[in-house]
């Protein structure tokens, strides 16, 4: 654990693959933990936020929010915010899980980034999964501005049926694949208008961070980093003291690993001001679980790798 009086802190984002306390079930109405499934769950993940040792964490795919929050509390953390709940298809089968968000340090506030929230800016748009924003107060550097966001995933967003044809199936899933796209993409650009709006506000330290469900150089998150603008983010990784040519992915489909996980940053992390600076130490990718399995230890893990990335406060 950092010393609360140091001038280094870190942050990790990860996604809890259907972390859901039974008797409910996840999407589909057989998709339910027995005991001892969700007992080894939240044994793993008490173990993997141990090895983690990070001040703060955020999660997604947070189906049972008061569960995570008695766990993350035991662990540490006393601070916690989630301000949605998942949706309700039927009586016990849930989808759309929200975010959360712990913390070693004080939650100053928490809100939801909706279509409310984001002001001057002209949308029909909705998240499919509503961003948390939380200010944190840093020890050392003051208040900082911490987004978790899971944006939309590339699986299709049309439903097959068995009465289709093979021909309809793939028109369905070649359509239902642009549109998750072309709603991901509004998502990044309704979050790079919310993370300007802050800038011109506050100009507070601002991190995003969270399964983006994509790379985040692809066309439709280009807007995250649009280089010259106010809202400017940089990926964390590129930022490290000692950077790496290679990049570890932080989900694999099959033998293909992607890079969808990520901790993105203001500009106030890579130029002192007259005062500090704050640099990123390092950013660490926490995959043995991914790459190098045990049956007894991760039988119940995550499919997706923590990203952590840790920051020295400069004077």
């Amino acid at each position: 654990m950092s010393d609360i009086n140091s001038s280094r802190f870190s942050i990790a984002t990860l996604n809890l693959f259907n972390y859901l306390a039974p008797p409910n079930a996840y999407y589909q109405f057989d998709n339910i933990y027995t005991s001892d499934e969700w007992q080894g769950k939240q044994a793993w993940l008490g173990a993997y936020l141990k090895q983690l040792n990070s001040d703060m964490v955020g999660f997604q795919e947070v189906f049972s929010s008061d569960e995570l929050k008695q766990q993350t509390q035991a662990l540490g953390y006393r601070y916690f915010a989630c301000l949605d709940d998942p949706k309700v298809e039927s009586d016990y089968v849930y989808s759309q899980p929200p975010v959360a968000f712990a913390s070693r340090f004080p939650i100053i506030s928490s809100t939801k980034v909706d279509s409310i929230a984001l002001r001057n800016m002209k949308t029909g748009r909705q998240f499919s999964r509503t961003p948390l924003h939380c200010v944190v107060q840093v020890p050392n550097l003051g208040l900082v501005n911490v987004l978790v966001v899971h944006l939309k995933s590339q699986r299709s967003s049309i439903e097959e049926s068995e009465e289709m044809s093979s021909d309809q199936r793939h028109q369905a899933s070649v359509h239902g694949r642009w549109l998750s796209t072309e709603q991901r993409g509004g998502e990044a650009e309704m979050l790079s208008h919310y993370v300007g709006q802050l800038r011109r506000e506050q100009r507070r330290p601002t991190i995003v961070m969270g399964d983006f469900n994509h790379d985040v150089s692809s066309q439709e998150l280009q807007s995250l980093a649009n280089k010259g603008s106010l809202q400017k983010l940089t990926d964390s990784v590129s930022l490290q003291r000692f950077p790496s040519n290679s990049r570890q992915a932080t989900h694999y489909y099959g033998e293909k690993g992607n890079v969808l996980d990520y901790i993105l940053v203001s500009s106030d992390f890579t130029s002192a001001s007259a005062q500090q600076s704050v640099e990123v130490d390092r950013v660490d990718i926490f995959d043995q679980h991914l790459v190098s399995p045990s049956f007894e230890h991760d039988r119940y893990a995550s499919d997706h790798a923590a990203v952590k990335a840790v920051f020295d406060i400069i004077r």
